[in-house]
């Protein structure tokens, strides 16, 4: 079945007629959570529903202009040519293409660098439990929403889960290096990359027989992206702040403030954006609402990413792996709440409780970097880190997308 990129209603309308309510086009997987999310929240939840059917339409033409050169190395060549050369965009490359870079090589009205350098600082001050309340936390409790299912359908994370992880890490980290976000910087080029991938993945998702748009929406819809994003700022500081992190309410805010500049060069639309810590959490809030109860992809994927950290800190050992894998359960669980663990089928629920400790672990470990003799240490401990868990390999500077629906099946990317 062929699909038309760029309008919000035409995939779901289109392909079955989804019901309408309250003048919106309403994907039948999200009628019950709709219901009971707009008493809450009604601006929140209107935008959300209606974003569960927007695509990203620059993002998907210029894939459509891409598409003729996929596993020729050529999709590699143009996308780098434009991303490595933005202020001076090739006439040679597609249209659609220039269009998508020019746009996003205009730093927002709203941005402010001195809130950044902000959020750095704090960023590399707090690396550890950031990184931990990430993958234990913001990254599970967000598949337990629908994003799960085109995951689950491409098989990411169930072939490659060491890889997605630390694709979502390293995106993070560069996120929060001095300048990064800012056009030609190491996150601008990252994000703008998993914009394109986003777009690709889309198309294939949208031919798949498995994707039913009356039932599920637009895959990888900007809805999805937005909750991603409010999960992986306003989401994370939460169970950063439970494990022991150091921020302030200003530096919350400073966080927010570079997730919402790297949500818009991701293609989420400025309308439905937040703007600080406060309105991403509402966005958590009633995003969720809005979802149906966790499935099985849901369970898959959670379990995968849990799954994947001892893999990621280099564990190779399986009797280590196995035991590490269960004492991040144990923190998951606590981070995310007994009731979504269960649903997503963790183990059971351990007597001891470990996050208080990891917390109090934290806060010990914050006083002694106070002193100048542990203090530079510490910091090149965080950083090492940082660079070993987000280490990519031979991949690490690709541009390739991926050229079959199914990840196993896919060119490397």
């Amino acid at each position: 079945m062929t699909q038309t990129f760029g309008n919000p209603l035409t995939h779901s309308v289109e392909a079955a007629s989804p019901r309408l309510m309250k003048g919106l086009v309403i994907p039948s997987c999200y009628e019950d959570g709709y219901r009971k999310a707009r008493p809450l929240n009604s601006r929140v939840a209107d935008d959300y529903i209606r974003h569960t059917t927007y695509g990203d339409p620059p993002a998907d033409r210029a894939v459509e202009d891409l598409r003729e050169f996929a596993g020729t190395g050529r999709d590699h060549e143009l996308i780098a040519l434009a991303l490595h050369n933005h202020r001076n965009l090739s006439k040679e490359l597609p249209e659609s293409l220039r269009e998508l870079v020019g746009q996003n090589s205009v730093v927002p009205p709203w941005w402010e660098p001195e809130m950044a350098e902000m959020a750095v600082r704090a960023f590399h001050r707090n690396s550890d439990t950031i990184l931990a309340g990430l993958a234990l936390g913001a990254i599970p409790i967000g598949f337990s929403t629908m994003i799960s299912k085109p995951f689950r359908i491409r098989s990411r994370l169930v072939m490659n889960g060491v890889r997605r992880l630390k694709q979502n890490l390293r995106q993070l980290m560069e996120q929060f290096l001095p300048g990064g976000n800012e056009p030609g910087g190491d996150a601008w080029r990252l994000s703008l990359r998993i914009r394109i991938v986003h777009a690709q993945s889309r198309h294939f998702l949208l031919e798949s027989d498995e994707w039913d748009a009356a039932v599920y929406g637009t895959p990888l819809s900007a809805s999805h992206m937005n909750l991603g994003a409010a999960g992986f700022s306003g989401g994370l500081m939460l169970y950063v702040m439970m494990l022991g992190g150091d921020f302030t309410d200003e530096e919350r805010d400073a966080y927010a403030h570079v997730w919402r500049y790297t949500g818009v060069t991701m293609g989420i639309p400025e309308t439905i954006m937040f703007t600080d810590q406060e309105s991403a959490l509402e966005v958590s809030r009633i995003g969720a609402e809005c979802e149906p109860p966790p499935d099985e992809d849901s369970i898959i994927m959670a379990n995968s990413i849990v799954n994947s950290v001892p893999l990621v800190l280099g564990v190779k050992d399986p009797k280590i792996r196995q035991a590490k894998a269960q004492y991040f359960y144990k923190i998951s669980r606590e981070l995310m709440g007994d009731e979504m663990a269960d649903r997503l089928r963790f183990p059971p629920k351990h007597r001891i409780k470990v996050v208080p400790i990891a917390h109090v672990r934290t806060k010990l470990k914050q006083r002694l970097g106070r002193l100048p003799v542990l203090s530079r240490m510490l910091r090149r401990e965080r950083f090492g880190q940082m660079l070993y868990v987000t280490d990519l390999g031979n991949l690490d500077h690709s541009y390739n997308l991926p050229t079959a629906l199914l990840d196993d099946e896919s060119r490397d990317w």
